[in-house]
């Protein structure tokens, strides 16, 4: 029989260190796009113009009101010219219109006035027949001039009304020209 000796054990090393208090920072490599937290839509309000100039870019600060972009307007110029000179056409027809009514109007009352006159004479005998229909078919055919008259100067009033209209849609159109940032 073997008799073992005892061995000697080592006792085991120990470090010691002093705690004090840090910050942990965790870094993470990743790759990928930064989203912005809030998107805000920037488009014209009007169609079909080109862009003339760009003020601003993506990723530029700007603040509320400022251009961000001018569109041209060459286009919308020359519509409001031509709705000018239409307007002015337009006035033009209404004033022909209200000559011509007062024109037939005072015709009017003049062959009223002679068929007035022309009844007692054709009932008397010394006027025609013939002569009292010609004075009587002249005051209708006035009549009639009369109301073409006053029916084209309403549709004179309503195509300056319409005129108007475009006219005012087009300046809204022009000022719309500037597109400016909705937001700082």
């Amino acid at each position: 029989a073997k008799v073992e000796k005892p061995s000697v054990v080592t006792p085991p090393t120990v470090t010691v260190s002093r705690v004090t208090p840090a910050d942990f920072v965790e870094t993470v490599l990743v790759t990928g796009s930064l989203v912005p937290r809030e998107d805000v839509l920037v488009a014209p309000e009007v169609e079909g113009l080109r862009i003339l100039e760009l003020r601003a870019d993506q990723g530029d600060v700007v603040k509320k009101g400022d251009i961000l972009a001018v569109l041209e307007t060459v286009t919308l110029d020359a519509q409001l010219a031509q709705n000018a000179a239409n307007l002015e056409r337009s006035l033009a027809a209404i004033e022909q219109s209200r000559s011509q009514i007062t024109e037939v109007e005072a015709r009017l009352a003049e062959a009223v006035a002679q068929l007035e006159r022309a009844k007692p004479l054709s009932e008397s005998g010394y006027l025609s027949g013939s002569t009292l229909d010609q004075r009587t078919a002249a005051k209708r055919s006035l009549e009639a001039l009369l109301i073409a008259a006053r029916n084209g100067l309403k549709a004179s009033e309503s195509d300056k009304v319409q005129l108007e209209a475009a006219r005012r849609e087009l300046e809204w159109r022009r000022s719309r020209t500037d597109i400016r940032a909705p937001v700082d």
